[in-house]
């Protein structure tokens, strides 16, 4: 488990969608940084691409936008 408290992962997530958004607004590319399962963060929980919470989860929500 992330050793934050449940409102610290709320401010997070906003903050990582609200960048991935800027990101794109500057024509920026970004990539996801990491197919790790034992690595914080984690953005899956398998190999075969299970979003994590928190982070996996935003990210791919952030992807299914478009």
């Amino acid at each position: 488990a992330m050793p934050f408290t449940p409102a610290q992962v709320s401010d997070l997530d906003s903050w990582f969608d609200n960048l991935l958004t800027w990101a794109e607004m500057q024509g920026q590319g970004y990539l996801a940084w990491s197919w790790n399962t034992d690595t914080p963060p984690v953005l899956v929980t398998d190999y075969t691409g299970t979003p994590s919470p928190d982070f996996g989860v935003t990210y791919q929500a952030h992807l299914k936008k478009f």
